[in-house]
């Protein structure tokens, strides 16, 4: 009830989402993401799974510069990023730039996030937009993914749990591996096995890793849409 009431958004990206090392700052998109089987307490996967709390993500960075385009240059002998820390990047989905439109999709969860780059990001289930919630009797859903940036993506996965299972991990209800710099797919979601008399909640959601090939998956340019939250009914 607190999330609803106060807190819609959530950080997944900052600039503390990078190697510490000085001269070494490479992304590193699972921090506050979490792991699929036990995420730590102060994660978007635990918030999501084990405290069912509705919330959307946005990537921001550390240092509050609001300057767009910087890109943690190093200092000038070379030796390590001091200054203008790069963060993330949140997206809202919104039809107008004026701030009533603004506000209202950022209230909605309608927002992705970004390491950084400017990923161009869309996913729907059933028509219903990134943050929505919604019911099913369905024996299956439709996932609408399309994700655009200007570097070769190396994995789009869309991410599936049930609310309020903390034994269970999160899993890859689909994934691809696109070896190019655009995707646009529709991939459907099973109504889960075990959806009993009184319905299940369960979340799904976007991560897309983009980058030059051979780098590890987790230190990859990352983009995230908040979740759409599924009430499945008998």
């Amino acid at each position: 009830e607190q999330v609803e009431a106060y807190q819609r958004l959530g950080e997944i990206f900052s600039a503390r989402s990078y190697s510490s090392t000085a001269n070494d700052r490479r992304p590193l998109p699972g921090l506050f993401e979490g792991e699929a089987a036990n995420p730590a307490t102060w994660t978007h996967r635990f918030a999501w799974r084990n405290m069912g709390a509705h919330l959307g993500v946005m990537g921001a960075s550390d240092t509050h510069m609001g300057a767009p385009g910087s890109d943690d240059d190093r200092t000038m002998d070379g030796t390590s990023y001091t200054f203008g820390e790069a963060g993330g990047t949140t997206v809202v989905l919104a039809p107008s730039v004026e701030r009533g439109d603004l506000w209202e999709g950022l209230s909605a969860r309608r927002t992705y996030a970004t390491s950084g780059p400017r990923f161009w990001m869309d996913f729907r289930v059933d028509g219903a937009p990134m943050g929505s919630s919604m019911s099913s009797t369905a024996a299956s859903l439709a996932a609408e993914i399309a994700v655009h940036v200007g570097l070769p993506i190396q994995r789009v996965e869309l991410f599936g749990v049930q609310v309020g299972d903390p034994t269970m991990a999160y899993e890859a209800v689909w994934f691809e591996e696109p070896n190019g710099e655009t995707i646009s797919t529709t991939v459907p979601i099973p109504r889960p096995e075990g959806a009993d008399a009184e319905g299940t909640e369960w979340l799904y959601y976007v991560r897309a890793l983009a980058g030059e090939e051979g780098v590890p998956l987790l230190e990859l340019e990352a983009a995230w849409s908040s979740p759409v939250w599924v009430q499945w009914g008998p």
